[in-house]
């Protein structure tokens, strides 16, 4: 622009000064060594003019000179980076379409010159996984993982594709670092709490529930699910070093884990099977004091106790109603059936059956009816509690 400017001005000060210099011409007279030249003012200015753009035109001529290896590479790099472009679209076209062996082959032929070759490694590990090629794929995440914000993407990926193949430890020592250094990043606790499911890490799951909720990552009914299914596990768990080990786990739950009947019922089931009948007992009749739910009230029959009335007691405050009845009739058959009071446990269980048929409660009918020696009776009972579970 400054150039187009000077000329301009030159141009403009030619026409203003020639017709004044018309007939004034004057000289130049230019002496080198032995060489002496001699011309007009006008004929100076205009050879003047001449060499200043044939000056213009050498430097133009070597910078385009200087500069061709530079084009010249330029257009050999944006060939280069298009191609890889092409062949990373197609390459996760065939990764889309099952096309595994193609998808690993263009992935990673054009990782070098691809603008993003994490995606590149991260297409090319999921294709060689799918084709059982581990060492490749293995190889391919290690190089993501040097490329900026590798780290993550990767590792979630390792994760995600030892949980799809069984592999829960291995997923939780991909995710346990990152967690670590991202501790509320959304979907690395999603993940994590899948590992930890997989793996049956039931505590590190029960701990990691406040997290998840905190965070908004589970519905309430998501969450509710999680509970149900860690906690009665972990009661196993515990379970195995010995009643007060549950009873300790129990006591120190929040009250509204205490609250819920599946749990309590868990926990409950769990005794029993430790034979800790009075300790069952006990959390048992919290339990019945707050609700007449089917699950708890199907564990009374499995107590074994020195005196069951307590326990009927607490039962029969109950009044009728619709929803459990038939469950409520059951229990309290089945205590009257331990106390061998047989005619009101026949009563009792006979009324339950005719709302709810229950293979079990046919069971108990029939080995009355067998010993109170009426054998016709107790095969039907045995045959309709067979019919239930054929």
């Amino acid at each position: 622009m400054f150039r187009i400017l000077l000329l301009l001005l030159l141009l403009a000060l030619a026409l203003f000064a020639g017709p004044h210099l018309a007939g004034h011409q004057g000289y130049v007279q230019i002496i080198l060594g032995h060489y002496s030249v001699e011309m007009t003012v006008v004929s100076a200015a205009l050879l003047a003019v001449l060499g200043y753009f044939a000056l213009l035109l050498l430097e133009y001529l070597v910078t385009r000179l200087l500069s061709l290896g530079s084009r010249t590479r330029n257009w050999f790099g944006v060939r280069r980076s298009h191609k890889a472009l092409q062949r990373t679209r197609q390459g996760q076209l065939a990764l889309a379409t099952g096309d595994y062996r193609q998808a690993e082959r263009l992935l990673v032929a054009s990782a070098t010159d691809s603008q993003l070759p994490l995606l590149n490694y991260l297409g090319a590990a999921r294709a060689a996984d799918a084709q059982g090629r581990e060492e490749a794929r293995d190889r391919y995440l290690q190089e993501a993982q040097a490329h900026p914000q590798g780290a993550l993407a990767a590792g979630l990926l390792a994760a995600r594709l030892a949980l799809r193949h069984g592999q829960a430890e291995l997923a939780l020592t991909q995710l346990t670092p990152l967690l670590a250094e991202q501790p509320k990043h959304p979907r690395l606790l999603l993940l994590y709490q899948r590992a930890l499911l997989a793996a049956g890490r039931w505590q590190a799951l029960i701990e990691l529930l406040p997290r998840l909720q905190q965070q908004k990552l589970l519905t309430p009914a998501a969450l509710h699910r999680l509970q149900q299914q860690a906690y009665p596990a972990r009661f196993a768990e515990l379970a195995a070093e010995g009643s007060e080990a549950l009873l300790n786990y129990w006591r120190a739950l929040a009250k509204p884990l205490r609250q819920q009947v599946a749990l309590r019922a868990a926990s409950c089931q769990q005794l029993i099977r430790l034979q800790a009948y009075g300790e069952a007992e006990t959390l048992l009749r919290e339990g019945l004091k707050q609700s007449r739910d089917p699950a708890l009230l199907a564990l009374c029959g499995q107590l074994q106790l020195p005196d069951y009335q307590p326990l009927l007691n607490l039962l029969q405050e109950y009044g009728p109603e619709q929803d459990n009845e038939a469950a409520l009739l059951s229990a309290q058959g089945q205590l009257c059936f331990l106390q061998q009071r047989y005619p009101q446990a026949q009563q009792l269980l006979e009324k339950a059956v005719a709302l709810t048929p229950s293979a079990r409660d046919y069971r108990l009918l029939g080995e009355l009816m067998e010993r109170q020696r009426l054998f016709e009776k107790a095969n039907h009972y045995y045959l309709a509690g067979l019919r239930l579970t054929a």
